[in-house]
């Protein structure tokens, strides 16, 4: 019965000895991938400050391999520098991925703030474009974001623009300047004054 007993304590202690190295091992492991992720991160920080785009999605994207759960600095870093470097499709996929890898847990990240900047940015070509005559491509930029965007409500309003904007051209070279003006007060009444500045000699035409 003593040597039962001996032997039974015996196992106790391996198993404890065993679970604290474990969860020794564990902090140890722990503290290094919180020392990584703080270094990566802070080294994306220094080089989009700095301007250097390439290294700072670079170490940005380091840092979310060992991301800490919650925290969208790192995101955040990364979808500033696809932007600064025009890379608005980039950026809008950075959010989708960040999206998948966060469903279904119990606090998952906010990236509205940076979804939002995408499609500021977005807009701002899309405006350009417009400007510049060419109303397909301002089209094009809001058909590929409502891909990433589908639930966006601003992103479906700015699409429903710029197919207003884009089928203008075509209907004032047709002739059809009644449906052209129509059309142009859809973008009014949306509030859109900016683009519908573009279109302002419509209303000078005879029908």
């Amino acid at each position: 019965s003593i040597k039962i007993g001996l032997a039974v304590v015996a196992i106790v202690v391996v198993i404890v000895i065993a679970q604290l190295v474990r969860h020794q091992q564990t902090m140890i492991y722990n503290n290094e991938k919180d020392e990584q992720y703080s270094q990566y991160l802070e080294a994306s920080r220094t080089a989009l400050e700095q301007g250097d785009l390439d290294n700072a999605i670079a170490e940005s994207q380091k840092a979310i391999a060992v991301i800490k759960e919650g925290d969208i600095a790192p995101y955040d870093v990364l979808i500033q520098s696809y932007l600064g470097q025009g890379k608005y499709e980039q950026a809008a996929e950075t959010i989708k991925e960040a999206k998948a890898e966060n469903e279904g847990k119990e606090n998952p990240i906010d990236l509205s703030g940076q979804e939002k900047s995408i499609v500021d940015y977005a807009w701002s070509l899309a405006l350009q474009s417009i400007q510049n005559g060419d109303m397909e491509t301002g089209l094009d930029i809001f058909n590929t974001l409502s891909a990433y965007f589908p639930d966006n409500v601003d992103v479906d309003e700015k699409k429903q623009v710029m197919e207003n904007a884009a089928s203008i051209t075509g209907l004032v070279s047709s002739g059809d300047y009644e449906n052209a003006q129509a059309n142009l007060n859809k973008i009014i009444e949306l509030g859109y004054d900016d683009v519908a500045n573009c279109f302002a000699y419509i209303s000078n035409m005879s029908f």
